[in-house]
């Protein structure tokens, strides 16, 4: 799959888009996307807590991040 995607793709034009590619507003995105992944591990957190799983942040977030990854 991945040599028919390589085959396929005009990488020139890849590159052109990239090249257009306002950073700070990709940047903006990016901190906002893992802003809100952390509060959903918070979320998560207080959540399981209140269920009786004393579960910490750290470990919260990890589970929400690999079920991110499995979706």
């Amino acid at each position: 799959m991945i040599v028919a995607l390589v085959r396929l793709t005009d990488i020139s034009l890849s590159w052109e888009t990239l090249a257009r590619v306002r950073w700070g507003w990709y940047a903006l995105v990016v901190v906002a996307y893992y802003t809100s992944v952390v509060a959903r591990g918070w979320r998560w957190q207080t959540i399981l807590r209140a269920m009786g799983h004393g579960v910490g942040f750290v470990y919260a977030s990890a589970l929400l991040t690999a079920g991110l990854f499995l979706n």
